[in-house]
């Protein structure tokens, strides 16, 4: 019960925000990436809060954002949505010799799902590929 109305003052406060970015920048942004970007980010917020595993948020949420990375800006995504649930984790078990592989949080799970692919997707022609500048060093 106390998460749900948690939900309702995170969800009121979050639209009167979106509301009023939306009027600043209807002049400066394309609003129909506007709304699928506040879409999702609703989307994932009531994904975290009506998940009642860790395990189950993961696979639903890391499912959910990598459909819709597909359509939207990777990074942009990456940035909207990295501060939506708070980065608590839990540790991979590992196998036998291994405690655990590592520590799988939100910023992590964020990363897995959009940064990776979009690294490993490859470059456009005109790219400067990876480690030729010196700020890749």
């Amino acid at each position: 019960m106390e998460s749900l109305r948690a939900f309702i003052v995170i969800v009121f406060f979050a639209s009167v925000v979106f509301h009023f970015c939306q009027k600043a920048l209807k002049n400066d942004f394309d609003m129909v990436q506007f709304k699928h970007f506040r879409t999702i980010w609703f989307v994932v917020l009531a994904i975290a809060f009506f998940a009642n595993n860790y395990w189950v948020y993961t696979i639903v949420a890391g499912a959910y954002v990598y459909q819709m990375s597909k359509r939207e800006h990777k990074l942009s995504l990456y940035f909207l949505l990295l501060f939506i649930v708070p980065p608590m984790g839990q540790d991979l078990p590992g196998l036998g010799i291994m405690d655990h592989f590592f520590s799988l949080d939100h910023p992590r799970l964020l990363a897995l799902v959009l940064l990776l692919p979009f690294f490993v997707s490859g470059r456009s022609a005109n790219s400067i590929p990876l480690g030729k500048l010196h700020s890749d060093k």
